[in-house]
């Protein structure tokens, strides 16, 4: 009974890495192919300029694939130390939360490819398009799980509409407007400054002060 209990665990796991990697390779494939639709529209014009920070797409990806390592495991988990009566409910269980877990880890997919496209400034018509910046929304907006909905989505903002860009301590900056504020965030200051540097050499708005955090 102990033999076939523990076979039972060694397929479940490697049930599991199966499920894993044939989640990993539609991920990526999302990923590409929505970089491939946004390029499409922001970067056709040959007169734009894109600041790209590496750090914060490694970022990204590790937390994605975290995610979905970490709920393979919990279930793995769940999973093996139930008792043999409720095994199967427990793999119907895992079965439901795999399902739900597809478009997350579709809009997941889709916020690697909005990092990997990075900061795009189109100097013909003078348009700055950042990542939607998710932690601007209301209290009623993440109820309706509207920062998941919007996770691989990209905004433009006309230049002309900016009137102040302040400075965090760190590595990230605010613009503000008539639209709001939105940040903009990067992994180390070099990139942060190319893209302050970049939205200033088409604007006339000088950056504001530091925020001193």
């Amino acid at each position: 009974m102990a033999r076939s209990k523990k076979a039972d665990i060694e397929s479940l796991r490697q049930a599991l890495v199966i499920i894993g990697v044939l989640i990993f390779l539609p991920f990526m494939s999302f990923s590409f192919f929505h970089y491939k639709k946004l390029k499409k529209m922001y970067l056709s014009n040959s007169n734009a300029q894109r600041v790209f920070d590496s750090g914060l797409l490694m970022k990204c990806i590790v937390y994605s694939a975290g995610m979905i390592a970490s709920t393979l495991i919990l279930t793995f988990y769940v999973t093996t130390r139930v008792p043999p009566d409720f095994i199967n409910y427990a793999l119907a269980v895992n079965g439901i939360i795999l399902v739900l877990g597809i478009y997350p880890i579709y809009k997941m997919a889709q916020r690697v490819a909005v990092r990997y496209l990075g900061v795009i400034f189109n100097i013909d018509t003078k348009i700055m398009v950042i990542p939607v910046d998710l932690a601007n929304a209301s209290a009623s907006e993440n109820l309706r799980l509207q920062f998941l909905r919007r996770m691989g989505e990209c905004e433009e903002i006309p230049v002309k509409e900016i009137t102040n860009i302040t400075r965090e301590k760190g590595v990230n900056f605010y613009i503000h407007g008539a639209f709001g504020s939105r940040q903009i965030n990067f992994t180390n200051k070099q990139k942060r400054d190319e893209c302050l540097m970049a939205l200033q050499a088409i604007t006339k708005i000088s950056r504001g002060g530091d925020l001193g955090y």
